[in-house]
């Protein structure tokens, strides 16, 4: 008997879903700006991201301009279908914020000033508020969600058994607004019908690897929710169930299986995997970047508590700064081109020398759209990386892609490589990765 059916012949598959139906959740954006290109959505990914890793699915996003008729029939048609609808954007002092008025003529009540948001405008900004004071103007039935970052609150309703949430568009008001004082009122008036959830993360790992396995897993134990996510960084899985035991067994089962490929981050980047090592070992690191621009550096630095391990970046795009700044030999530059295995174990030589860091990475290649003088082809990149104490891994990589895509693919595969090199103890892979 298979390892997967004697245990799945053990589990409890009611999920019981009679008893507590899900809710029905949409997520509404307000803004022309999203519309026409100008600006992404990030908010409605945050907001569903957090959902779902509590238990909860969403299931419909929608956009509307700065309508005020628009927005007003799209807000009264989702209250009527869904248990909760969150909207996002139009509540600032601009002439086309129009979430503010639109939520007042839905819930049938008067704009009129909120003493908590003024107490804690003045308490934040004087008592002074010049425009400020129209922030503090919200409908009468609104709960006010205080604003920890900008000026506009939040705003809240509940009418019978069912909830509308707005917020404010800016995502750096909104996800604390929504995390720290929404999200624990919802969750408390609507357990989640899924109380366990497990979220893993593969790097430098395709989809299509995992999937073979996920539908047995999926086969074998009918009560799991399983979703897998790919991006440039990673491959995230997430397992969910009201079942610990299923869910348990399948963590377990999968960490055995891919555990050459897995990390463990909260943020589930692969650069906080990276931080984390060097900040355990106590080591430093430092970089020579060429075709990648100074992006790992940028990833690397964007997580707080960097300077603890990451010297810095040597970013020589040209050969003359390849050759100054990190030593490399003008004949190598001549002879065997800038993308060259002579040339990024140059530059990771250079870069060591001149950094005394315990370990280095160098990285030079062809993003495009058009090849070098070499005419190689492009995406192909060469790589160079060395531990302090240990011989270099100096390999090539082809990376598919316009010229963003392959930056990016380029910076996250290099950092998979490294951390299964450090934490794994995996030498870089010989055959291209795509």
């Amino acid at each position: 008997m298979h390892e997967l059916d004697s245990f799945a012949s053990t589990i409890t598959r009611a999920r019981n879903k009679s008893a507590m139906p899900e809710l029905k959740i949409e997520i509404i954006a307000i803004g022309k700006e999203l519309l026409d290109g100008r600006a992404v959505n990030s908010n409605a990914a945050f907001i569903s991201a957090h959902l779902c890793k509590f238990g909860y699915t969403v299931e419909r996003h929608t956009t509307f301009p700065d309508d005020l008729q628009i927005v007003k029939k799209g807000l009264k048609e989702a209250h009527q279908r869904s248990e909760l609808v969150i909207v996002t954007g139009g509540l600032g002092p601009t002439l086309d914020d129009v979430t503010r008025r639109v939520v007042a003529e839905v819930f049938n009540c008067k704009l009129s000033m909120n003493a908590l948001v003024i107490a804690d405008l003045q308490k934040r900004f004087g008592k002074e508020l010049d425009t400020l004071q129209d922030q503090a103007t919200i409908p009468e039935k609104a709960q006010p969600l205080l604003n920890s970052v900008g000026t506009a609150p939040g705003l809240l309703f509940f009418t019978n058994d069912k909830i509308m949430a707005c917020f404010p568009g800016i995502p750096e008001e909104m996800q604390p607004m929504f995390v720290n004082t929404f999200l624990p009122i919802f969750r408390e008036k609507h357990p989640p019908l899924y109380k366990h959830v497990i979220f893993l993360y593969a790097c430098f790992f395709q989809e299509s690897q995992i999937n073979p396995m996920l539908r047995e897993l999926q086969t074998q134990l009918p009560e799991l929710e399983i979703g897998i996510y790919p991006s440039y960084s990673n491959v995230t899985i997430m397992l969910s169930s009201e079942n610990k035991a299923s869910l348990e067994y399948a963590e377990k089962l999968l960490k055995t299986q891919l555990d050459s490929f897995l990390y463990t981050a909260t943020t589930g980047k692969i650069e906080e995997a990276i931080h984390s090592w060097f900040i355990q070992e106590k080591k430093t690191l430092v970089l020579a970047e060429s075709c990648t621009g100074g992006t790992m550096a940028s990833l690397l630095t964007a997580i707080k508590g960097a300077s603890e391990f990451f010297l810095g970046s040597f970013v020589t795009y040209s050969s003359d700064l390849k050759q100054h700044i990190l030593d490399v030999p003008k004949e190598i530059l001549e002879t065997k081109g800038a993308v060259s295995a002579e040339c990024v174990l140059a530059m990771l030589n250079g870069a060591l020398e001149k950094s005394q860091a315990d370990v280095g990475l160098a990285i030079s290649g062809i993003a495009g759209p058009t090849s070098d003088r070499s005419h190689k082809k492009i995406g192909t990149m060469w790589a160079a990386i060395q531990e302090k104490g240990s011989s270099p891994y100096v390999f090539r990589l082809q990376i598919t892609g316009n010229r963003q895509t392959i930056i990016l693919k380029t910076a996250y595969s290099l950092f998979g490589i490294l951390w299964r090199m450090l934490a794994k103890n995996i030498p870089p892979p010989l055959l291209p990765f795509n």
